[in-house]
């Protein structure tokens, strides 16, 4: 039976099909992009919701914005209800590790532009999606570059911050950053599997 998405639903059908995903990947299922960690999502959301949805990957909604990435990463349409959802997948290469000072920054960019599509009634919800290799980004100590643009567990963004990010504040916006599969080592937080994932992100 399909399940349809709408403000009662999305909440569930999203955390389901996240951790459907971790579940997978988790199992050893190869993960060795952002765009396969959202191609598996929508796959996971597509198998509850079927046709009573629309997907459309790199979706333009952002054309009014300043910066380089002008494109939400996936936008689900059930009827008039709308839903969108970005994700973020830092991880290690041979090459060593993620650009950790502009990854926080394009994360919190992300999370002010889809804060901006729910204030301007372009989607009716919107879900940031994280999962990293990388230990820094659950404990963000010493940070000197983008010192409020912090990411690690517990870490609460209060309604009275006066953040920008790109231009766009966060004022208004409350979430907090809670790290699944992870366990703390030394006083250090570390993956526990083969990611961290970070729990789904409502705006």
């Amino acid at each position: 039976m399909q399940t349809v998405f709408n403000h009662e639903t999305s909440d569930t059908i999203v955390q389901d099909a996240w951790s459907s995903v971790i579940d997978h990947v988790e199992a050893d299922h190869i993960l060795s992009s952002e765009n396969t960690l959202c191609f598996l999502f929508a796959m996971e959301v597509w198998k509850r919701c079927g046709g009573a949805i629309e997907i459309d990957f790199e979706h333009q909604c952002y054309a009014d914005l300043q910066g380089e990435s002008r494109y939400l990463d996936l936008f689900i349409q059930s009827g008039d209800y709308r839903v969108a959802v970005e994700f973020k997948l830092p991880k290690k290469s041979t090459n060593g590790n993620s650009n950790q000072t502009l990854t926080r920054a394009t994360i919190y960019r992300d999370l002010a532009r889809l804060y901006w599509l729910k204030t301007n009634n372009v989607a009716n919800a919107c879900y940031f999606l994280m999962a990293t290799d990388e230990s820094p980004y659950l404990n963000c100590n010493n940070i000197k570059i983008h010192p409020d643009y912090v990411t690690r567990h517990n870490h609460t963004i209060e309604s009275s911050n006066s953040l920008f990010a790109c231009g766009l504040p966060l004022n208004g916006l409350e979430c907090s950053f809670n790290w699944l599969r992870t366990v703390v080592v030394k006083g250090k937080r570390k993956k526990i599997g083969n990611f961290a994932w970070l729990q789904p992100i409502k705006i």
